[in-house]
C-alpha cells in the first residue's frame, strides 16, 4: 500500500472527513487533498501529527511493512 492510500484509509476508518482533518494540521483542505491525492508528500512535522490524530506509529503511517516487501532485494544495502 502507499502513502496516500494508507492516509484515506485511515481518515475514513476514523469518520473524518478531509476539512476535519486538514483543520486539525492548520492546513488548508486542498493541501490535504494533495496528500491523499499523492500529488505532494508532507512534510516531518505534518507526519507527526498525523500519526498523533490517527493514533498510529510513523512506521504503520508510511507504511514501512509494505515498503520492505517490496525492496527486499535491496534491504541490506540501506
Amino acid at each position: 500500500m502507499k502513502f496516500n492510500e494508507k492516509l484515506k484509509q485511515l481518515r475514513i476508518s476514523s469518520g473524518f472527513t478531509q476539512v476535519e482533518i486538514a483543520k486539525k494540521l492548520g492546513i488548508t483542505d486542498r493541501a490535504y487533498q494533495r496528500y491523499e491525492y499523492g500529488e505532494r508528500e508532507p512534510n516531518f512535522n505534518i507526519l507527526l501529527k498525523l500519526s498523533i490524530i490517527f493514533n498510529v506509529s510513523l512506521d504503520a503511517l508510511l507504511c514501512r511493512e509494505d515498503y520492505l516487501k517490496e525492496h527486499a532485494d535491496n534491504v541490506d544495502e540501506f
